[in-house]
């Protein structure tokens, strides 16, 4: 499998085919530009991915000089220059759906040389950064490495605080591996001094996976939608935006509560709706509808949406309701609701008077788990 294909199947299992972008060609006066081989994008975030590969037989005698640190990084800066003078790109993604991307709207912008060689080359400690008067820091990581990272990271949210983490790694130490670089961002080393023995921490890293991995619902997602706002099959890209941006820590949290909700219905318990808020600013509610509530149970979504809402002081919020019905089946019912929090003296009274959530607090961080 070519390099491209094979990072897109990478950002297509864990960043989804709707934030996965592998054809980026787009119009321009002079006929056609490629913002990048492949871009990663999810509200404010872009992470633009160009590639170079070394096929078996070419002369490797400055070939990484010349068509990664020149040739790749030169399409690096063409993509910063389109993203600053271009008001909107229209780029499609691996659902086939395509997007106005407009570039005034990102706060993060990563860019990536990601680069292959033969598995007959010796290996050759090769730079992991260049630095550009006009672009600034580019990353430069093989492919192998690349994947271990995302597969070690999993989330898009911590994949994006790597980045950051790794900018200001790699200008103290030009040669460090991926490996002691990754050790070292999951001790939350940042004041230290890079040091390859931190490659060891990356061996020892409890990944627990099965702890927070959604990811089959996420992918299940489109297929439960029957009924899309105003007729757009792409609503529920708002939804699925503030799951894939959630942290390891934050799904494992969402699945708690998601397997409350389950067992609340298979029990018919009436478990009082669960909520959560976000580092990011984001509110989640889960809804096990009683059954005396089916008929009604859009309203009470609604309701406790914007309940949710309030009380999680959030801008954003996403609300689940499960109900089960006659055949045994569980229905899902969402929504979303985006506009800033505002006080509100009747959502006050109403809360003080009769809150309805299960009692809720908030949780510090765990750091990662190494053995």
């Amino acid at each position: 499998m070519r390099l491209e294909k094979r990072i897109a199947s990478v950002a297509r299992t864990l960043f989804l085919p709707e934030f996965s972008f592998a054809s980026n060609k787009f119009k321009v006066p002079e006929g056609e530009s490629e913002l990048a081989d492949h871009v990663v994008w999810v509200d404010d975030l872009l992470i633009a991915i160009q590639m170079k590969e070394r096929e078996a037989g070419l002369p490797e005698a400055n070939w990484f000089e010349d068509k990664v640190l020149k040739k790749a990084t030169k399409q690096v800066r063409d993509t910063l220059s389109f993203l600053d003078k271009d008001d909107s790109i229209l780029i499609e993604n691996q659902r086939g759906h395509r997007f106005h991307l407009e570039p005034a709207k990102l706060r993060r912008k990563f860019m990536l040389v990601v680069y292959d060689e033969t598995t007959s080359v010796i290996y050759r400690a090769r730079p992991n950064h260049y630095v550009s008067k006009t672009a600034g820091l580019i990353h430069v990581i093989r492919s192998t490495d690349l994947v271990d990272v995302c597969r070690t990271l999993i989330t898009l949210s911590e994949i994006a605080s790597y980045l950051e983490f790794r900018a200001n790694i790699v200008r103290l130490n030009n040669l460090l591996s991926e490996r002691a670089i990754v050790g070292q961002f999951l001790r939350g080393a940042s004041n230290e001094l890079p040091d390859e023995r931190n490659a060891g921490e990356f061996s020892r890293f409890r990944r627990d996976r099965s702890r927070f991995d959604i990811r089959r619902f996420l992918k299940e997602l489109p297929e439960l939608i029957h009924t899309n706002h105003n007729g757009d099959e792409r609503s529920y890209y708002s939804i699925l935006k503030e799951y894939i941006l959630l942290d390891r820590f934050e799904l494992e949290q969402a699945r708690i509560r998601i397997g409350m909700v389950h067992e609340s219905l298979r029990r018919r318990s009436n478990l009082r709706p669960v909520v959560m808020a976000t580092q990011r600013g984001t509110g989640f509610v889960w809804i096990a509808v009683p059954d005396g509530y089916v008929g009604k149970r859009l309203i009470l979504l609604q309701n406790m949406l914007m309940l949710a809402k309030y009380v999680t002081r959030s801008d954003r919020c996403v609300g689940m309701a499960y109900s089960m019905r006659p055949d045994g089946l569980i229905e899902l019912d969402m929504a979303y609701v985006d506009d800033p929090w505002a006080h509100d003296p009747i959502a006050e009274q109403h809360l003080a008077e009769d809150n309805p959530f299960l009692p809720f607090g908030i949780e510090e961080k765990p750091r990662y788990r190494i053995d």
